[in-house]
């Protein structure tokens, strides 16, 4: 919490280092261990793909929970923007692990829901959510899931637009390496 360090729980009780990761900023208070004030990792490295690597993983499986890519106006409150963004800033930052751990391990990416309307803090909406992220993972299955440079179409910022097109116009404009 301190530093702002990414810090890997490799040994000691289980209790306190489960308490740490969800110690959520602002929701839940930092936990004491090792001498530390531990939060949440994912404020660091929120889906750790690279610490999987360092540790030797060979196979890697990413479910991530994308975000409210189907929104047709903005989040009214100041919390609601907030946390848009910052689901916003969590999936450019995977989709950035993807494209460069993608080489280093057999990386395996179920795609988020998409076109997702919902907020991913409105809770009122669990079952569809959860519906919703089965229908993907099925189709994922099947390998019927569009992938550019190794990463769901469903990821990466988009349009809905145009239906065959997930990308619009902000990928196909955009050189490969400064996308993300």
């Amino acid at each position: 919490m301190l530093s702002g360090c990414e810090y890997r729980i490799r040994s000691g009780p289980t209790l306190p280092a489960l308490l740490a990761s969800a110690a959520i900023p602002g929701v839940f208070p930092p936990v004491s261990l090792h001498g530390r004030h531990l939060i949440d990792g994912g404020v660091t490295n929120h889906t750790p793909v690279s610490a999987a690597i360092e540790l030797g993983a060979k196979t890697v499986y990413v479910l991530p929970t994308g975000y409210s890519c189907g929104l047709t106006v903005p989040p009214k409150t100041a919390m609601g923007s907030a946390l848009h963004a910052l689901n916003l800033l969590i999936v450019q930052q995977l989709v950035d692990a993807i494209r460069h751990s993608r080489d280093s391990c057999d990386l395996r990416i179920v795609p988020p829901p998409c076109p997702q309307p919902i907020a991913s803090y409105d809770f009122n909406h669990a079952r569809e959510l959860i519906d919703g992220a089965e229908r993907a993972t099925l189709r994922w299955l099947d390998d019927n899931v569009r992938l550019i440079d190794g990463v769901p179409s469903s990821l990466p910022p988009h349009d809905h637009g145009d239906a065959d097109n997930h990308f619009g116009p902000f990928w196909q404009n955009r050189d490969r390496e400064a996308a993300f």
